[in-house]
């Protein structure tokens, strides 16, 4: 299993020499596990992916916040009319559309943009997951889900295959009954992707957006028992000089954390 990162960034895409080093595409990274690929995302972070055509493609919506999906119309695999890709996740407290399939042609279709995702050339298989429940991929690989603590709802996911597991916990925030959820969901995991957007002197003056503090991540790491923290989703105003600076504090609380930075590679 090998995680590769192609979006780090929240809310939206940054571009210059600040962020040139951690990134600054918006939420999307890839599992590649045998002949599967599976995109934890659809932000900005997925148009200049590498796309194996040769291989079942998986996206797995963690909610439909535009910084999740707004890669999804540039994504490269919607090109190929020979592919088939698996879209996974559902509208949240959207109740108002009938599934993921209305929900995401609704933003990207006239007047908003000149294709639907299903005119594009590939093969769309969409999948509505119902949160708290379980599927599989392909017959080897098995997806959990929880819901997250976010406003409007987000999906978190437990990807566990060839013996190793990894929590993607993206847009969750901590100081509800849902931590304890959290840590018994990501038991044992391998890796914990986390919500890493704020500082805790940050976290005061955005309570109740939905995000949290690399603190806590850390603590819900040592209750669960998990072998590493990648912290991902970070505020606009962190800069590369910032994170490398939080970097090296959070790395001497704890040798199991990792800051994700565009272009990593991460072997399981």
């Amino acid at each position: 299993m090998k995680l590769t990162i192609y979006g780090v960034r929240g809310s939206v895409p940054l571009a210059g020499s600040a962020y040139a080093i951690y990134g600054g595409a918006t939420s999307c990274y890839r599992l590649d596990i045998g002949g599967k690929q599976i995109y934890l995302d659809a932000g900005s972070g997925i148009i200049p992916a590498s796309f194996d055509i040769a291989k079942s493609t998986y996206i797995l919506l963690s909610h439909l916040h535009l910084d999740h999906i707004q890669g999804l119309p540039f994504f490269s695999g919607l090109t190929h009319g020979e592919s088939r890709i698996h879209i996974y996740g559902n509208v949240g407290d959207a109740t108002n559309y009938s599934g993921i399939q209305e929900a995401v042609n609704t933003v990207f279709g006239k007047p908003f943009w000149p294709l639907t995702i299903d005119e594009y050339p590939a093969n769309i298989d969409w999948q509505d997951i119902t949160v708290g429940g379980s599927f599989s991929i392909g017959g080897d690989i098995t997806v959990a889900t929880m819901a997250s603590h976010h406003p409007g709802g987000s999906i978190i996911y437990r990807i566990t295959a060839e013996g190793k597991t990894v929590v993607y916990a993206t847009d969750f925030e901590h100081g509800s009954a849902k931590d304890e959820e959290l840590i018994r969901f990501a038991k044992d995991c391998d890796l914990l992707i986390y919500d890493g957007q704020y500082t805790q002197e940050e976290y005061r003056k955005y309570r109740g957006y939905g995000h949290s503090t690399k603190e806590r991540g850390l603590e819900i790491l040592d209750a669960c028992g998990g072998k590493q923290i990648l912290y991902s989703h970070y505020h606009t105003t962190h800069t590369d000089e910032f994170l490398a600076q939080e970097e090296a504090r959070m790395k001497a609380l704890d040798a199991r954390v990792r800051f994700a930075k565009v272009g990593d590679e991460i072997v399981l």
